[in-house]
């Protein structure tokens, strides 16, 4: 655990205990485990929430409830086990996103009323503007478009897509498609039973 200053002696102990909490539940829930131990840097000026990269977590804990670093380290840590197998290296990136954001809510099941409402409304708020298969497309975009996609441009609604068609399909069969070579958007819309304009969601 790293931290910038004293004032940081609270979050850290709270994410270590955190880290704690989920780092095995993370790896049985996704079928995949890392043995190295994880490095969190706490980082007030950091853009996003949580960031893994390969060799560290940087985490903004900034004004937010334990709950709330909770969920987002549980979501990190999928990201952390699944770092380099055909998870990351064979799912679309919306999906990979999905499937962090569905194990974190087995993981954290006091959020999950939370997203589900809010991701189910992000859906339907889509479907009645028309804007499915335009969410649809955007789906498609890489790992490094999504990173630089700011968060107030559509980055929830392709969470709640991802998540969607995540929890329709399952993780383990996600797992298990990914295990035999990459897996297209187009695959993961089949699997849900979803059509490229969205009808289905």
């Amino acid at each position: 655990m790293l931290c910038s200053s004293l004032d940081q002696l609270t979050d850290a102990v709270e994410v270590a205990a955190a880290i704690d909490r989920y780092f095995d539940l993370a790896a049985e829930k996704l079928g995949y485990r890392r043995d190295e131990p994880v490095e969190v840097w706490l980082d007030p000026e950091w853009s996003r929430h949580a960031t893994t990269f390969e060799r560290c977590i940087v985490l903004n804990p900034s004004g937010r409830r334990i709950e709330v670093v909770d969920w987002i380290l549980a979501h990190e840590l999928v990201h952390w086990h699944a770092d380099g197998t055909p998870l990351q290296r064979h799912l679309p990136h919306v999906i990979y996103e999905g499937l962090a954001e569905r194990v974190a809510v087995d993981l954290v099941p006091r959020w999950e009323d939370d997203r589900r409402s809010l991701y189910e409304r992000l859906i339907g708020l889509a479907r009645e503007r028309g804007e499915l298969s335009a969410l649809i497309v955007r789906a498609g975009m890489d790992k490094y478009e999504w990173v630089s996609l700011p968060s107030d441009d559509g980055l929830y609604e392709l969470y709640a897509l991802g998540f969607t068609l995540v929890d329709r399909i399952g993780v383990d069969a996600l797992r298990d498609a990914a295990e035999r070579g990459p897996v297209t958007l187009g695959a993961v819309l089949e699997m849900a039973g979803v059509a490229a304009d969205g009808t289905g969601l």
